[in-house]
């Protein structure tokens, strides 16, 4: 996603005012960490964990433990909710949650040493904990949410960092070589057209015609083409009366643009789906209004519908004319975005 921050003495459109401003976050490095993945396997002490990066919820609950760290030279601060300290003890929680704030860090480092050691290998980074929280700057740090599992726990146990942008890279460049688990979106509808021939036409040829009028057409090898999204297409053979029966597999089109084909290659590094360079519409609906025919005709340049909300209530997220979730409507700089909240492809 591209956009263009405007100079300040320039100013954002008025429908933008009282939308969360997400100009300075570092969306790139944040999409590449919250990649749908299969949960990452923690061993803490004889404990099995998983933990899994998660959008950050819109009510997050009260941390009960801020841990100033720096890795190399970079400021982060850990933060746990008490069932993230429950899940990841090694021993009576109070231990290290009601230690003087010079002790907690050192406290919690004693306690999950191996895992602290394997994230540091996995980090390629120095990991230490400050005894002065004043000595962490965490005016321009990122926050990134996490939720922590355990076998026999329905619920995930939440925590989150905050973090700059050079350990959210680092932290992206792990996450890179885990195995991506992306939604199948089965039942998101796509274009297909069955197609019997074709023939290219001027402007003015195509003005000429008239009823009664014949086009020599140019027929597909095999007959007839199935079209996907217009982007792939398969070869079809006559079936009897009213069918067609596919003649091979899909096959990319060739008049499809390079950037297509970029995007393409960007996603079969992830993906094995052939598929997964299909565009899809996607729309950020605000609300729905119902009115009769008659309301309908009425409208004029400068009627107001009432959609019974406001723009900084959740939005649906229509692909292709179904709902695949919801989200927040942002301020990017001078535009306007949407923060992805919740995805549900059968809502």
């Amino acid at each position: 996603m591209r956009h263009t921050l405007t100079n300040d003495s320039i100013a954002a459109p008025s429908y933008l005012a009282d939308l969360p401003d997400l100009s300075t976050a570092p969306l790139s490095l944040l999409n590449r960490v919250l990649l749908r993945r299969e949960p990452i396997s923690l061993t803490v002490g004889d404990r099995a964990l998983s933990l899994r990066f998660v959008p950050t919820p819109e009510s997050m609950p009260e941390p009960v433990v801020a841990l100033p760290l720096r890795l190399d030279e970079s400021d982060a601060v850990l933060c746990l909710s008490m069932v993230a300290c429950e899940r990841l003890r090694q021993g009576p929680v109070p231990a290290w949650i009601e230690a003087p704030s010079q002790l907690k860090g050192m406290l919690f480092e004693a306690n999950l040493l191996p895992a602290i050691q394997a994230l540091e290998a996995q980090l390629d980074v120095a990991i230490r904990f400050e005894a002065d929280p004043q000595s962490v700057r965490t005016s321009s740090l990122s926050r990134l949410a996490f939720a922590l599992g355990a076998e026999g726990q329905s619920l995930p146990a939440l925590g989150w960092i905050e973090c700059d942008a050079v350990v959210l890279g680092r932290l992206a460049s792990v996450l890179d070589a885990h195995p991506v688990s992306p939604r199948m979106l089965d039942a998101l509808p796509v274009d297909a057209r069955l197609e019997a021939g074709w023939q290219r036409l001027t402007v003015s040829d195509l003005r000429s015609l008239r009823p009664g009028d014949a086009v020599m057409l140019e027929r597909f090898e095999a007959g007839y083409q199935l079209r996907l999204a217009d982007r792939y297409s398969v070869p079809c053979t006559s079936s009897g009366a009213g069918k067609l029966r596919l003649a091979g597999t899909p096959v990319r089109n060739r008049s499809s643009k390079e950037s297509s084909m970029s995007a393409f290659n960007d996603s079969s590094k992830t993906s094995s789906s052939p598929f997964d360079d299909v565009p899809v519409h996607l729309v950020c609906e605000v609300g729905q209004v119902e009115m009769t025919l008659g309301e309908l005709r009425g409208l004029g340049e400068g009627s107001v519908l009432s959609i019974g909300g406001d723009l900084t209530e959740p939005v649906r997220l229509m692909a292709n004319g179904r709902c695949v979730g919801r989200g927040e409507l942002v301020k990017l700089g001078d535009g306007l975005g949407v923060r992805v909240t919740s995805f549900a492809a059968d809502e």
